[in-house]
């Protein structure tokens, strides 16, 4: 549709200035404890920013909340001032000096705050955005447009206005993506500005691929990552925008590009739950996962958005995502519009500028259509991509390209099994739809050529597989393509190109779920004896034969004179290949299902930690008789142990069961992708 209309747009309309903040000073006027068992950490030499920190630390229980950080921003930067007044610190507006600068110690102490940021107890995303600000970050070269910090880097002698920039962009989403480039590159067909739209984050039943509607731009394959997630783990993405700070694809061509967002809304909801934090203010703090090379993971990276949306002046009809939301035109002033695939869409166009999410190289989403711009905070840089953007959003490292020509029927066993335990799945249609295309009576296309589609749903038994369109517009504009279509495998390798696939999203539990059981820690050491293991319900010879999201049962029994013993059954979500420390020392080669062999290194004690307890469940006897213990494995990564005594639900304290003695059985497994 966008590449026939022949109008083109102006540039939108200047950017909003620096936003009021709301509520600060309130917060901040609370009394200090009479005793505080943590004290703040003392690494502080400029004693301003001494001062506010620590009396923020003590005020906040031990901690420096987004709240704080901003503050004490202003503080430096001239915008407020801190009144001490009888142990409390609030603030009040201030008229900066447009001439004064940053000095070197306020700079070195503010880069301290960042790398002491857990002695602090700064949250993950508050040090992350402060290290944007005060550390070097390609993004920092420009703010609205115009040239910021040429090296991206503040230094002594910056001035203050500069900073107050910074904090702006960073914690306070004012430096909005530019649309000119967009606009004319795809022929909207109006002026495109900037509106503060009035809709919700998520419906009424939390994020959903329906949410799904893919704009003007071309990008295809980050709106289908967004729907399939949705629809596997919403709360992925539905925690990061509802909580505070405190708590392929080859085949997509320059002509339709844009489904990623879809997948991960399908089959990870919870992902995009957790990937917004609503900051209360108008703003929201969205999570990315940045490639790390060197130890082939992935790690969380931040971006602020406010409500700003762009729109067709005219209409208030969204430009970007949101454009058609369930089959109609959605404005900026509809109270029922779901926001937050367009302010994740913001989010990645934001994120551009850092200089690694859109490019070609390991961890980015670009491709050889990629625009020159790939690497501006711009809407123009989200054009045309790949299905690493799935692993951007969701943060896995399993990967599987499959093309379709060359798929068996092993192929689709192992892609309905894949599906079924959680794992993402986005399809690429081909460069050129194949003759003899089926239309609807709207004259839509069953398929359209170069587009991505989330999978939405799999009938094993039926050898069905439904996908949806990022496109939801088909009913005003026909060549977009139908939204849902339900194949079978032979139409699959008929009219698409191939599928990419990721493993579940990471788990990441705040804390451990028992569920039987009470950890009672009692250990007589009893033995156990004659012990069998059963995959949802059938005997297996050996746990690797488990997959991820399976039931688990051991047998065992105990013997005549057995001391009364808690034996546990604990189940661990972990972020790559984990082993214990039994197996310490060995790498595991693991045989895919899409006949792909992937090494993993083995877990130590630099990363066991890492894992987190998922469930477990327990039960304490004395004497003989026969016992069976059973959990659900979570998707994604796993670890089993069979173990005497309590599960450790920690591996940080340093507790270990092999050097305390209590280890019986288990070991590290693999997802299935």
């Amino acid at each position: 549709m966008k590449l026939l209309r022949k109008l083109f747009a102006k540039r939108p309309a200047p950017r909003p200035t620096r936003p009021t903040r709301l509520g600060l000073e309130q917060l901040e006027a609370r009394e200090l404890l009479d005793s505080t068992p943590v004290g703040p950490p003392i690494h502080l030499h400029n004693s301003l920013i001494a001062s506010v920190a620590q009396a923020e630390f003590l005020q906040d229980n031990g901690q420096l909340s987004r709240t704080d950080i901003s503050n004490l921003l202003d503080v430096v930067d001239g915008t407020e001032s801190a009144v001490f007044t009888k142990g409390q610190v609030s603030f009040v507006p201030a008229m900066p000096n447009s001439q004064a600068t940053l000095a070197a110690l306020q700079l070195t102490d503010l880069q301290t705050l960042v790398h002491d940021a857990a002695a602090w107890h700064l949250s993950a995303p508050v040090a992350n955005l402060l290290g944007k600000t005060v550390n070097q970050n390609p993004a920092n070269d420009t703010y609205q447009g115009a040239p910021l910090l040429p090296t991206g880097q503040l230094t002594a002698g910056t001035s203050d206005t500069v900073l107050q920039d910074l904090v702006d962009k960073w914690f306070y989403g004012t430096d909005l993506p530019a649309t000119a480039a967009a606009a004319a590159n795809n022929n909207i067909p109006d002026t495109v500005v900037y509106k503060t739209a009035q809709g919700v984050l998520f419906g009424p039943n939390g994020p959903s691929p329906n949410d799904i509607a893919q704009g003007w731009v071309p990008d295809c394959y980050f709106m289908s990552a967004l729907g399939e997630i949705a629809q596997q783990s919403p709360q992925t993405i539905q925690v990061a925008l509802s909580a505070d700070f405190s708590g392929l694809l080859t085949g997509e061509t320059a002509q339709h590009s844009g489904l990623l967002t879809g997948e991960i809304a399908q089959q990870s909801p919870q992902t995009i739950q957790s990937m917004f934090i609503n900051n209360h203010d108008g703003t929201y703090t969205v999570r990315f996962f940045e490639y790390d090379a060197a130890n082939n993971t992935w790690q969380a990276d931040y971006v602020t958005v406010n409500l700003e949306l762009p729109v067709l002046q005219q209409s208030g009809q969204f430009a970007f995502a949101d454009w058609y939301q369930g089959g109609r035109p959605t404005t900026y002033t509809d109270t029922s519009a779901v926001l937050w695939p367009a302010l994740a869409e913001k989010a990645y166009a934001q994120l551009a500028a850092e200089g690694w999410s859109r490019s070609t190289g390991p961890g980015g989403s670009g491709n050889n259509s990629t625009p020159s711009d790939w690497n501006t905070n711009s809407y123009d840089a989200l054009a045309y991509g790949d299905g690493v953007a799935l692993q951007q959003i969701g943060g896995s490292n399993i990967t599987q390209n499959v093309v379709l020509a060359k798929a068996s029927t092993s192929d689709e066993t192992a892609l309905e099994q894949a599906f079924a335990h959680g794992s993402l799945v986005i399809f690429g249609s081909l460069a050129q739809e194949p003759s003899g295309m089926p239309t609807n009576t709207a004259g839509a296309p069953l398929i359209i050529s170069g587009h991505v589609y989330a999978l939405t749903a799999v009938n094993a038994t039926k050898g069905l597989f439904t996908l949806v369109n990022p496109y939801d517009d088909s009913s005003c504009w026909a060549p977009d393509g139908q939204r849902t279509v339900t194949l079978t495998w032979s139409q699959l390798k008929q009219y698409l190109n191939g599928y990419f696939v990721v493993a579940p999203p990471p788990i990441s539990p705040e804390h451990a779920v028992v569920q039987n059981g009470q950890n009672t820690g009692v250990n007589g050491h009893a033995q156990a004896v004659n012990i069998q293991w059963f995959d949802n319900g059938k005997p297996i010879a050996s746990l690797s034969q488990l997959h991820q999201g399976d039931t688990v049962t051991v047998t065992f029994d105990t013997l005549a004179g057995a001391a009364e013993t808690e034996f546990s059954l604990v189940a661990y979500a972990a972020p790559n290949g984990t082993f214990d420390d039994s197996n310490i020392d060995q790498q595991q080669e693991w045989k895919l299902g899409l006949k792909e062999e992937v090494k993993y290194q083995p877990f130590d004690d630099s990363n066991i930690d890492q894992q987190q307890e998922w469930a477990d469940t327990t039960g304490t006897y004395t004497g003989a008789g026969q016992h069976s213990l059973t959990v659900t494995l979570p998707d994604g990564y796993f670890q089993l142990d069979f173990v005497q005594g309590a599960a450790i639900a920690d591996f940080g304290t340093g507790e270990r069961y092999q050097s305390d003695g209590r280890y019986l059985a288990g070991g590290g497994y693999h997802s299935d992708y």
